[in-house]
């Protein structure tokens, strides 16, 4: 293979699994800011737009394509990126914005919450099962990349050949 090293399969499917992740969540990003904007309105402006284009260069691809690319640096980026999403975890998805979702979906179904009786404690309990799934799917997913590229065979997937 000329010196060539042969790509691994997982790190192919990491690298595609964190772009179409990225691609989804920067098409509703760019799609909506001013929903955006509503949600995040207990934010500063400035603070607002700080995390707004760090939202969106998180997703831009220079850690995912350093993946796919096999490049060491932007390997060390892509798991810095998700350290940082693990400590950072109740910023990206703070309670308020949560409820927000949370209110605003169960005004589009009032006539089933209607029928099945749900009190004024709905929308907490179900914001809270909602935020316990999401910090879950972070932490899990972040995790697994952390360990996933860490592993020395992998990490030796990233040194020039």
């Amino acid at each position: 293979m000329n010196g060539e090293k042969k790509r691994w399969h997982g790190i192919v499917i990491l690298g595609n699994l964190m772009i179409m992740i990225s691609l989804i969540q920067l098409g509703g990003l760019l799609a909506n800011y001013e929903q955006y904007r509503s949600y995040f309105q207990f934010l500063a402006e400035r603070l607002l737009t700080l995390r707004y284009l760090i939202s969106l260069l998180g997703r831009i691809a220079t850690s995912i394509m350093g993946i796919l690319y096999r490049n060491d640096f932007l390997r060390r980026l892509a798991i810095m990126n998700s350290w940082l999403i693990i400590l950072i975890l109740y910023w990206k998805h703070p309670y308020p914005v949560i409820y927000a979702h949370v209110q605003a979906i169960s005004r589009n179904f009032e006539p089933l919450m209607r029928g099945l009786h749900a009190t004024d404690s709905f929308i907490p309990t179900v914001t809270l099962g909602v935020l316990i799934v999401i910090y879950l799917s972070d932490l899990l997913f972040n995790g697994w990349v952390i360990y996933y590229l860490t592993r020395p065979r992998v990490k030796a997937q990233f040194q020039p050949a």
